[in-house]
């Protein structure tokens, strides 16, 4: 195990790696979100094979130097062993500390990609015997009581002030288009309409960051919204979210400045959601600015996009609504990764019964 590599990350991936990417941004048509995930497991698999001390991001995102690695070079497929993959998933979980469900998306990860070079006939079987899926637990999905979800989209306006001291929404107009306070007050916009199409919309991140102007249906009062595996679905929203869009939308020309509009990664003729300069939103912008919302409301320690959406659910389900229809607004592929939300339904009757039941 003579091969040793510090700075990593500038190397070029795996030539099959990029193979393989390539065939999902081309053949697949694949989404960005799941490209990425994709080459980030596999650049990781492959970094650990090829060097015994190497770079990567850890679960928290940090630069961490890693010493765990076999150090065999670039290896070819067909040399690859399943005792080697078996010695990479007890290093996720044994050093790295992943979470099974984590660990369990980077097993999929490589039992696809493998499985892709099977079927160009250059492997003869794919080297995943006895690499076993992380047991999960059963917890369900963490979500917000009603209450508090009143509470935040009652109180927007006075979380932005707080949040940004200072609500430049209900200030002068003119004071708004001035720099630096237009770019702020184009923060805020942003924050405020992210936050209520994750929860009214039930959207996942990747899907939030890729809207398109043009899904927005406001004759029939829905938004298109591209999801995993590029399926489209419908989602219906109120007439408040409708508008909301809308005026988001016709407001770029005011609060963008000339430069950001005219610059070349202009991204808001194409995108509904773009930052102040113009550009994509990023999953972290996304992730932070829920988490500091959430965080004015609520204590629970999990404030991420995704309970948001775990949230929409819920309360569709509690309010009556069949599992197939939260399954199509959802996204779902199954019914079986809808059925969780009746746990939760479940549990949250049984606390209302041993409350107010008087033989509770």
């Amino acid at each position: 195990m003579a091969n040793s590599q510090e700075n990593t990350n500038d190397l070029p991936p795996h030539p099959a790696v990029t193979e393989f990417i390539a065939y999902l941004k081309g053949e697949k048509r694949s989404s960005a979100h799941t490209v990425e995930a994709y080459e980030n497991d596999l650049s990781d698999f492959f970094q650990f094979l090829q060097f015994e001390k190497y770079v990567k991001r850890d679960k928290r995102g940090k630069i961490v130097v890693r010493e765990s690695g076999y150090g065999l070079g670039i290896v070819e497929l067909k040399a690859i062993r399943p005792d080697y993959v078996r010695s990479w998933v007890a290093t996720l979980k044994n050093d790295e500390g992943y979470s099974p469900r984590t660990i369990n998306r980077k097993i999929s990860s490589l039992k696809s990609f493998f499985k892709y070079f099977l079927r160009m006939g250059q492997i003869s079987k794919i080297p995943m015997d006895r690499v076993v899926s992380q047991k999960l637990s059963g917890r369900l999905p963490v979500y917000l009581g009603e209450e508090v979800v009143e509470t935040l989209f009652n109180n927007l306006p006075a979380i932005s002030e707080r949040l940004h001291f200072g609500n430049l929404a209900e200030k002068d107009l003119e004071l708004l288009k001035a720099e630096p306070a237009r770019e702020l007050a184009w923060l805020i916009m942003t924050e405020q309409l992210l936050l209520r199409l994750l929860y009214h919309a039930g959207i996942r991140r990747a899907e939030l960051m890729g809207l398109k102007r043009q899904a927005i249906d406001k004759a029939r009062g829905s938004l298109k919204v591209l999801g995993k595996g590029n399926k489209e679905r419908l989602i219906p929203v109120n007439e408040d979210l409708m508008n909301a869009m809308l005026q988001y939308d016709k407001l770029k020309k005011d609060y963008l400045s000339g430069a950001a509009r005219t610059a070349a990664g202009y991204k808001g003729n194409e995108l509904l959601l773009v930052r102040e300069d113009g550009k994509e939103l990023s999953p972290s912008f996304v992730y932070t600015t829920v988490k500091k919302y959430l965080g004015e409301v609520t204590s629970q320690e999990k404030r991420s996009p995704h309970v948001l959406r775990h949230t929409f659910a819920t309360h569709l389900t509690y309010h009556g609504a069949s599992l197939d229809a939260v399954k199509e607004l959802l996204g779902h592929s199954s019914l079986a990764a809808t059925q969780v939300y009746t746990h939760n339904s479940i549990e949250s009757l049984k606390e209302i019964h041993k409350q107010a039941h008087p033989k509770a």
